[in-house]
């Protein structure tokens, strides 16, 4: 491991001197050009003789080389390098979806069902009305968000749920008291919730909530788990449940925590 992350640093450093003499090139190139300093120093100190005329088409030709490297060269590298990251991160986010996949066939086949779980991303959304109210007066809600490689497609990105105070749906219950919730009969009058949020989830009969949390033990996002469909979770199962759960969570958490 030592041996492998040793390679990887010195693959970081030779990249990053790479770009950054490929950056400093142009830029000495195109001050050559325009200096007059630089040549009157060089002949000061007898490194250069040349005549003024050949002074000009050196200067001329550094700063042409200079600007097209900046102007035509640079660009294609980044655009090279965009494309190389793009592929990378179209790759990772198709394996994300696999893995995503073999996890929702395990919980599936665990229930019994048939029928797809779909997953949806909740984080954390900013509300700056909370700038002019107490501390504990101060509304928290968490809405959806889509996460390549991990989201299934959603109606609407305008859904959120207020979890503190007075909390909303199966996301605030979560929040409220910081463990995982399952609901395998949804009833949308239980929850608190407004006619926007019925409208949006009036098609789901089963939920399951868990909170993400980050290295100092806060929420910072929920991934819900649910079903057109009635699924019948049985407490006998509780535990295998649980686990599934939260190996599905841990693979989730730390690209979740990224968005």
């Amino acid at each position: 491991m030592c041996a492998k992350t040793a390679y990887q640093n010195h693959g970081c450093m030779k990249f990053f001197w790479t770009a950054v003499l490929k950056t400093t090139i142009p830029t000495a190139l195109i001050y050559i050009g325009r200096s007059e300093e630089f040549f009157v120093y060089l002949k000061n100190h007898n490194v250069l003789f040349s005549t003024d005329s050949n002074t000009d088409n050196i200067k001329l030709t550094c700063f042409l080389i200079g600007l097209l490297w900046a102007g035509l060269v640079i660009p294609i590298q980044y655009e090279r390098l965009k494309a190389k990251y793009d592929n990378q991160n179209n790759q990772f986010i198709k394996l994300l979806g696999k893995v995503k996949d073999v996890h929702i066939e395990a919980i599936c086949k665990h229930l019994g069902v048939n029928t797809k779980l779909k997953t949806r991303v909740f984080v954390k959304k900013r509300n700056y009305h909370n700038l002019l109210k107490k501390k504990k007066n101060r509304e928290v809600f968490f809405g959806l968000k889509h996460v390549d490689g991990i989201s299934d497609e959603i109606n609407s990105d305008k859904l959120k749920f207020r979890v503190a105070p007075n909390p909303q749906g199966i996301i605030g219950l979560s929040y409220r008291d910081r463990k995982r919730i399952i609901d395998s009969n949804v009833r949308p009058d239980n929850y608190n919730l407004s006619h926007f949020q019925k409208s949006q989830t009036e098609d789901v009969k089963f939920c399951c909530v868990a909170p993400v949390y980050d290295e100092e033990s806060n929420i910072v996002a929920f991934v819900s788990l649910d079903s057109n469909e009635r699924i019948e979770a049985s407490n006998d199962d509780a535990a295998s449940w649980n686990k599934l759960i939260n190996e599905y969570c841990y693979t989730l958490d730390k690209h979740i925590n990224k968005h």
